[in-house]
């Protein structure tokens, strides 16, 4: 019984701990996913602080009439040990950012140990003390969820949950270079999160280069390729800071000198993984070159 009793009162701080601590409870993964499809990380917190006290009062409802479902107290402690194990990874994950430390550890690591144990204990001994002969039918044990469920549900939704600007997970975006020679731009994933390339680069040849107006490198290269008109179309593709990213001064020019480039910028927010500058040619909707140090193997010499 005391398992029991104890894997409910986990279940029920670790819901109380989400919605004071906001997004900083939410593991990193799951921020992200709200984000990729425009969803609020605040919903999604909610709801899972709604479903761990849900489970909470389930486990304390059918503590004595768990005759049809034995497993269920320990997948409940199951349940906590996943969602502790998500908060060391978010946490180690962030520990490196300004403000983290690795004394927010201590909390997720000591549910988790606690709860691993649990696990282990609910499911190798019986646990209920006094059970009657026949247990509650499924209906019952059906209506109870959902009851559950609903008081749940209705308290964190109740309840004030803390700044969500504290912790906050960042976008992370990979854009794999190694892989777009010889495909087109949809298929290199370029298309995704710049739509207008493809129209741009359907005809003709074009060179697109990847730039950020702080990188001194950026500004050579277009000084020594792009100083004199050229016969292909150039496309200047902005790659912006990262959201919150701490920016150190630089004595570089704020935007790249290339009158005659089309200039486009990637989304601002998440932090792209390339390290500027990188350059793209495209022929006739298909990129077949990619550099990123051997600038002449794509370009050429420089213009003297």
């Amino acid at each position: 019984m005391i398992p029991v009793l104890l894997t409910a009162a986990l279940l029920a701080a670790i819901a109380m701990a989400q919605l004071v601590g906001g997004p900083a409870w939410l593991p990193s993964w799951m921020g992200n996913l709200m984000r990729r499809v425009d969803a609020d990380p605040l919903f999604l917190l909610r709801l899972i602080a709604g479903c761990e006290i849900a489970l909470s009062m389930l486990l304390l409802a059918l503590r004595h009439n768990m005759k049809r479902s034995r497993g269920f107290p320990s997948a409940c402690a199951g349940v906590v040990a996943f969602i502790a194990l998500a908060q060391c990874s978010s946490v180690l994950t962030q520990a490196t950012r300004p403000g983290a430390g690795l004394g927010d550890l201590l909390i997720p690591l000591t549910t988790l140990i606690v709860a691993v144990l649990l696990t282990w204990r609910l499911g190798s001994v019986a646990v209920i003390a006094r059970e009657p002969k026949r247990g509650p039918s499924i209906e019952r044990i059906i209506s109870t969820a959902v009851v559950c469920l609903l008081i749940g549900l209705t308290i964190t939704g109740r309840v004030p949950v803390g700044n969500s600007s504290v912790a906050a997970p960042m976008r992370v975006v990979e854009l794999d270079t190694a892989s777009w020679s010889e495909r087109t731009i949809p298929e290199s994933g370029l298309g995704l999160h710049l739509p207008q390339l493809t129209a741009l680069t359907l005809e003709g040849k074009s060179i697109i280069v990847f730039y950020d107006p702080r990188c001194g490198r950026c500004h050579e290269l277009f000084a020594e390729y792009f100083n004199k008109p050229r016969a292909e179309r150039i496309i200047a593709v902005k790659v912006p800071p990262a959201r919150d990213a701490v920016l150190v001064e630089s004595d570089q020019p704020q935007e790249i000198d290339c009158p005659d480039c089309i200039k486009l910028d990637l989304p601002a927010g998440p932090a792209w993984l390339l390290t500027p500058p990188v350059v793209a040619v495209v022929e006739d909707g298909r990129i077949n070159c990619v550099a990123e140090r051997d600038y002449e193997a794509c370009l050429g010499a420089p213009t003297p």
